[in-house]
C-alpha cells in the first residue's frame, strides 16, 4: 500500500510554473538583445580607433625616417588589412608598407602642406563614427558620427592648424 502512494505522487513542474519560467527569460532576453547590440558597435569604433593609432604611428616613424607624410586612400588598403604603397622620395623609390590593420576598417591619410603634416582617420564598415588624428594635436582623437562609409572626401585637408576642431573629442 505504501508503494502505490508513492507512485501516485507526481514530480515535476506545472504547466504555470513552465510559462513563468518562459516569460522571465523572454524579459531579460529583451534587456540584454539591445545592450549587446551597443557593446559590440563600440568593439568596431574601438578597432577603428586601433587603426587610427596605428596608421597615425607609422606616419610618425616614416616621416622621422624619410621627411615627409604620405597621403593614403581607402582603396589603398588590401582586403587582408596590409597597406602598400610605393612612393619616391627625392629620386628613390620607397615603400610605404603598413601590416596588421584590421580587415574590416577602412583607413585614410591626409597628407598637407608640402607632405610636413598629416591627418590620419578609419570607420569600422560595421561602426557608426570616424575617428581621426590630427598631427597638430596628436594626443587626441577625435570622431564624427557617420552612418556610410569613409571616404577621402570625410576627412578635412591637413594644414598647420587644428583641421579637427569642429569633431568631437573621443
Amino acid at each position: 500500500m505504501l508503494l502505490r502512494r508513492n507512485l501516485s505522487k507526481q514530480n515535476g513542474f506545472t504547466l504555470i510554473e513552465l510559462m513563468i519560467v518562459v516569460a522571465i527569460i523572454g524579459i531579460l532576453a529583451a534587456i540584454a538583445i539591445p545592450q549587446m547590440s551597443y557593446f559590440r558597435i563600440k568593439a568596431f569604433n574601438a578597432a577603428a580607433a586601433a587603426d587610427t593609432y596605428h596608421l597615425f604611428t607609422y606616419e610618425n616613424l616614416f616621416f622621422d625616417e624619410y621627411g615627409q607624410f604620405i597621403s593614403i586612400d581607402v582603396s589603398d588598403k588590401q582586403a587582408n588589412g596590409v597597406v602598400s604603397k610605393n612612393v619616391t622620395i627625392n629620386g628613390v623609390a620607397v615603400q610605404f608598407l603598413v601590416r596588421s590593420l584590421s580587415r574590416d576598417v577602412d583607413v585614410v591619410s591626409k597628407a598637407g602642406v608640402n607632405n610636413q603634416t598629416v591627418i590620419s582617420a578609419a570607420r569600422h564598415t560595421a561602426g557608426d563614427r570616424i575617428l581621426a588624428i590630427d598631427l597638430d594635436a596628436p594626443g587626441q582623437s577625435r570622431y564624427l558620427m557617420s552612418a556610410t562609409a569613409l571616404q577621402s572626401s570625410d576627412i578635412p585637408n591637413a594644414t598647420l592648424g587644428l583641421d579637427l576642431s569642429a569633431w568631437q573629442l573621443n
